[in-house]
């Protein structure tokens, strides 16, 4: 059990994640006032649980994990149905913050987003305009299915398909190591 100097430094640390414990909750939520309440009942857990810390651990992995599990319990209070898929997506984006940590992993952050907009442009221009509404312009399904006069189920599908598509082509386009 850590002393509470130690305690202390642990809570300064995670309070000083704030911003990117958000942003990796809105990754996830796509909803910012949830994001918030996510982080804060986070920051209720981190400080009741400070005392189980390990010092083997990264501390911003370790309330990335327990913001990830507030999420989790936010989407089952408010009825949204957490699927196969969204479980998988939850992991990806986790795995993404994690990669983004040193300067070293942010630089090649850096090539992985070119690389990632060289895939994007490759792509045929209706499903740049459905990965557009759905990540920049933040459109629900139903929204995007309105939109593009399709049902929300082939949007959802459509979607899938992009991004195995993305997924594939900066498999292709990352360099050997």
């Amino acid at each position: 059990m850590p002393d509470e100097l130690s305690k202390d430094n642990l809570l300064k640390a995670a309070f000083g994640f704030h911003d990117a414990l958000v942003a990796y909750a809105y990754a996830l939520l796509r909803d910012h006032a949830l994001a918030e309440d996510a982080v804060q009942s986070a920051y209720v857990v981190i400080t009741r649980k400070a005392d189980t810390f390990s010092a083997e651990k990264s501390v911003i992995a370790w309330c990335r994990g327990i913001v990830r599990l507030e999420v989790l319990q936010l989407l089952r209070k408010t009825g949204r149905e957490i699927a196969t898929e969204d479980a998988l997506l939850y992991d990806s984006v986790a795995d993404s913050f994690e990669q983004v940590q040193t300067p070293a992993q942010q630089a090649e952050g850096g090539e992985r987003r070119a690389q990632l907009e060289t895939c994007l442009n490759k792509l045929p221009q209706r499903s740049r305009e459905l990965i557009a509404g759905r990540y920049t312009e933040e459109l629900s399904l139903s929204g995007l299915a309105v939109r593009r006069k399709m049902s929300e189920a082939a949007v959802r599908k459509s979607l899938y398909r992009i991004r195995l598509a993305l997924r594939h082509c900066l498999e292709n386009e990352l360099p050997t190591t």
